[in-house]
């Protein structure tokens, strides 16, 4: 292969990487201070005037050997400031194998609300979170859906604001901001602050491109039903509805609590898995790629789209500079300023008992993020991922 060639391919790798790190970060900062067009208030100021009737509410909650969790989401529920008359709660088990079911049971007993609707709705077969979803949604009759994982705690004024929020007829999907209880690493800990600043800039300017599927809320008449092999349901979703012409909106002050601890294996597994999903989306959603969809596409694009391409561009990246330091002295630091980081991301997965500083941490963070990310793609496109629902937990991983 032509020196040329290897060059253009070294550039423009080169140049999607930093783009997708540094530029498009700072980039969408200077568009969301720019931007005064979008309405991020919360609805049309008239509603807040006149005593407008609350959109009903269904929430479903997905679950899959949540025993653990079902009482506590039980009693968080019963905090949740919205009319009794105007909440279904539903709980949609998919073939648990623990004692979800009697947990259940023993707390809407003690249950201090003993007026809420609430169910819990039991298959024997474990179909996947795809077909509950379909299943529930389709069920319901309410004016909005709320979805919800059983491990994740809401704050108690979340359906109020996303009530106000959908008083706007161009918002289809408000989504809230997702935190851990206790955050499995440093590194992790900053990148769930970098998402929520890149998916509230992305709203600003927008619409937020996916959703924490810990919370999140669509109108129900927008829903349609999801293929069966899809994986990454809280991304597909919200983003069909926005193909629509509506306008997901990222909540800061909706906030959803993750009550699962993470630790750097369980993260691994779930990142491999996302990474399925995020590659099967970014072929599935080519259409967003249009420039119909403005700063959508462009959020697409920048983000989604090409972190999922992003560890094949690391390679492609390395092997040219590579091939190119042995013709240009010049050139070797670059590939060895690689290598050094590798290693360094390597030793670090090795020695979890060392307190690194936390910018080592968080370059550790960042390489085995791409890392899943790949093996994450790379077993979707060869057919090797698996479709099966189940949780992954500390003691599953």
């Amino acid at each position: 292969m032509s020196s040329t060639i290897m060059w253009f391919i070294a550039l423009i790798s080169g140049f999607l990487i930093g783009y997708h790190h540094v530029l498009y970060p700072l980039v969408l900062r200077l568009l969301s201070a720019r931007s005064s067009t979008i309405d991020e208030t919360g609805g049309q100021s008239e509603a807040d005037k006149q005593d407008v009737q609350l959109p009903t509410i269904t929430l479903i909650i997905p679950c899959f050997n949540e025993a653990r969790y079902i009482a506590e989401k039980i009693s968080n529920i019963a905090c949740i400031d919205y009319p009794a008359d105007r909440l279904k709660v539903r709980f949609y088990d998919d073939g648990s194998t623990d004692k979800s079911a009697a947990i259940f049971e023993e707390s809407i007993q003690n249950l201090f609300r003993q007026e809420m609707n609430i169910k819990f709705i039991r298959n024997s077969v474990n179909r996947g979170k795809v077909a509950v979803i379909n299943e529930a949604v389709s069920a319901s009759k309410s004016d909005l859906i709320v979805l919800s994982d059983a491990s994740a705690l809401i704050s108690i004024d979340a359906f109020q604001i996303i009530a106000k929020k959908m008083t706007d007829p161009k918002v289809g999907v408000v989504a809230a901001t997702y935190c851990f209880l206790e955050p499995g690493t440093e590194g992790e800990k900053a990148y769930w602050d970098y998402q929520v600043k890149i998916k509230k800039t992305e709203s600003e300017m927008g619409s937020a491109i996916g959703v924490h599927g810990a919370l999140y809320s669509f109108r129900r008449q927008l829903f349609k039903p999801l293929d069966r092999d899809i994986i990454n349901d809280d991304f597909i979703l919200p983003m069909q509805i926005v193909q629509s012409g509506y306008r997901c909106v990222y909540d800061t002050d909706i906030v959803a609590v993750e009550l699962e601890k993470s630790d750097i294996a369980l993260d691994q597994t779930r990142r491999k898995r996302i990474s399925a999903g995020n590659m099967q989306q970014s072929l599935r959603l080519l259409t967003l790629t249009s420039p119909k969809y403005g700063a959508t596409a462009f959020n697409f694009v920048s983000g989604k789209f090409l972190r999922t391409w992003m560890p094949f561009l690391l390679l492609v990246f390395f092997l040219s500079t590579l091939a190119l330091s042995s013709q240009y002295w010049w050139v070797a630091p670059i590939a060895l300023l690689q290598i050094a980081v590798y290693a360094l991301a390597l030793l670090v997965h090795h020695t979890p008992s060392v307190n690194w500083r936390k910018p080592i941490k968080l370059i550790h963070y960042l390489v085995a993020g791409h890392w899943a990310n790949g093996i994450g793609g790379l077993k979707y496109l060869c057919g090797l991922h698996n479709q099966r629902w189940h949780k992954i937990t500390m003691e599953t991983k």
